[in-house]
């Protein structure tokens, strides 16, 4: 985006730049993720100090969303056992699936996995955790009339 490439781009966890204008989007609902025949499975609700030093498949220590999870553990002051980090949540689906470990997931992520009966989705009883998203757009650039038509589409689904 900064190079020109694109004008707009929707994003996990967006940070501040000052060459960016950033638009909250959507908060996207996590759940823990585990295999149908994982323990947790059977819970309606999973408290999350259930996860303490439960095998966890994570993003990679340098993607916004284990950060975000990782502060999330952090405040419930819950230590979970990382077997496996990936970049991405695909890989991340798979290992879950082959009940490598749990994870922490958007509830969007796994609509299909949860329909097929691959995974499981719980929600946690603590609270409602999100995941924020955001809009970005280069500050100073000039729209075609079809990208500021996209733009304000995507602001007012926010709303």
């Amino acid at each position: 985006m900064l190079d020109g490439d694109v004008d707009i781009g929707i994003v996990a966890i967006p940070k501040k730049d000052k060459r960016l204008d950033v638009y909250e989007f959507e908060d996207e609902l996590l759940v823990l993720a585990c295999s149908p025949k994982h323990p947790l499975a059977a819970e309606r609700k999973v408290d999350i100090h259930k996860l303490q030093y439960e095998p966890f498949i994570a993003f990679e220590k340098d993607v916004p969303t284990r950060i975000w999870i990782d502060g999330i553990l952090s405040r419930y002051s819950t230590v979970v056992r990382p077997v496996m980090e990936f970049d991405n949540i695909e890989t991340i689906k798979r290992a879950v699936e082959i009940n490598a470990g749990v994870s922490i997931l958007p509830q969007a992520t796994i609509v299909q996995e949860v329909a097929s009966g691959t995974l499981k989705a719980l929600p946690f009883s603590n609270e409602r955790f999100i995941r924020p998203t955001g809009i970005l757009v280069r500050k100073g650039r000039a729209f075609s009339p079809t990208t500021r038509f996209l733009l304000n589409l995507l602001k007012e689904h926010r709303r």
